[in-house]
């Protein structure tokens, strides 16, 4: 299992960027693969993905992240250094997180997430967290660098929701890319835009990717 706090870490920057209240850390639902086997025997488990079943008194949530990715961001902490050997690892739990909180948001509020809207928001996270982090690291920008690893390098899923959900998020940070050069801008050029997809409907999110 990885430190604590690396997943909170990367939780409360989310909870900062979007501006929600963290009502509970996701440490406590991370489930190990013995668990998940067990909950789900007839199902392969999966490199990671998080489980919803809510009626109308319960809401039972938990994560699942394969060992080897752990262990990745175990033996090499993006926090000391991101690089290309826990890129990969750290985007995949950036992802997760993501989906954890906004499932957990829209819940509270009684509001519906359809998986592409799920997916998206953990495509464009994934950037945006891990950019955060490299950029500050080195001291410079390093987005446009990133947007090519992570959308124009990478192999998508066969997942045709994914692969729709990647082409938008990959469509919107190309068109905010040229709002991330300047480091000290960014709270005032680019997260407002995000902030307001994060919020908003599906339909408002593809209208802001069209207006940028």
């Amino acid at each position: 299992m990885i430190a604590p706090g690396l997943i909170e870490q990367v939780e409360e920057r989310l909870a900062r960027i979007y501006r929600f209240p963290l009502v509970t850390s996701a440490v406590p639902f991370f489930m190990k693969k013995e668990q998940f086997v067990a909950t789900s025997p007839e199902v392969s488990p999966p490199r990671a993905a998080v489980f919803l079943t809510q009626t109308a008194e319960t809401l039972d949530i938990g994560i699942f992240i394969e060992d080897g990715l752990l262990r990745i961001l175990h033996e090499h902490d993006p926090n000391r250094e991101l690089n290309s050997e826990n890129l990969d690892a750290y985007c995949v739990l950036i992802e997760e997180l993501s989906h954890f909180h906004l499932l957990l948001q829209r819940s509270q509020s009684e509001r519906g997430v359809s998986q592409l809207e799920l997916e998206w928001q953990g495509e464009v996270d994934k950037l945006l967290l891990a950019g955060l982090l490299m950029s500050e690291q080195k001291q410079t920008s390093c987005f446009k660098e990133l947007h090519h690893s992570l959308f124009e390098a990478s192999i998508l899923s066969e997942d045709p929701v994914y692969q729709e959900a990647s082409h938008y998020a990959a469509k919107c940070w190309h068109r905010l890319l040229p709002r991330c050069h300047n480091l000290q801008q960014l709270s005032l050029h680019l997260l407002p835009v995000l902030q307001s997809a994060y919020h908003g409907s599906w339909p408002h999110k593809l209208r802001l990717i069209q207006s940028l």
